[in-house]
């Protein structure tokens, strides 16, 4: 694993980063262990983030320009230039023909079965269930929905042929 890669996913409020807003953001630097905040707390992961970016390092994660866009949008990082890795499309390019979508990658290839967001936002019994809004679900149950993202975009990174292909790319070797 190279010693210069953010690990990145956030929890918005919708789609929309011009109207919708972030509740939570989790990072995990290379190999550390995954951190998650409240966007009110969101210095920590500034400092560390722009520690790895501004040093030529890497920022990764599953369809990782929805989350640059938001944090940039924000205000919370200063650019959108940045070395990306973005598993969604690496997955993509490596299987065209199947599901790309990061829970169905980490139940095929890493055996677990996630948390999905769906399952967050279902309400009540049987028939008188409902669902619920983004800005709706408990913020503790969201930030462990968010760090789950992480640790299975760092997993299936670390864990799959994506890591020689991008490895190779930044002339490192899997040694």
């Amino acid at each position: 694993m190279p010693n210069n890669t953010c690990f990145l996913d956030i929890e918005t409020t919708g789609l929309n980063p011009f109207k919708d807003t972030i509740r939570c953001i989790a990072w995990q630097i290379n190999e550390e262990p995954t951190t998650c905040v409240r966007v009110e707390d969101i210095n920590l992961f500034t400092k560390e983030f722009n520690q790895i970016t501004e040093n030529g390092g890497f920022v990764c994660g599953h369809n990782i320009g929805f989350d640059i866009k938001f944090l940039f949008h924000n205000h919370i990082i200063p650019t959108v230039n940045y070395n990306f890795i973005d598993t969604n499309l690496l997955y993509h390019s490596l299987n065209p023909h199947e599901s790309c979508k990061l829970k169905d990658l980490a139940e095929k290839h890493l055996g677990v079965i996630p948390i999905r967001l769906k399952d967050l936002q279902l309400t009540g019994r049987g028939k008188g269930k409902k669902k619920i809004a983004l800005s709706e679900i408990p913020l503790d149950e969201l930030m462990e929905y968010c760090k789950q993202d992480v640790v299975l975009s760092y997993e299936l990174y670390k864990r799959t042929e994506l890591f020689n292909v991008v490895n190779n790319f930044k002339g490192e070797t899997n040694d």
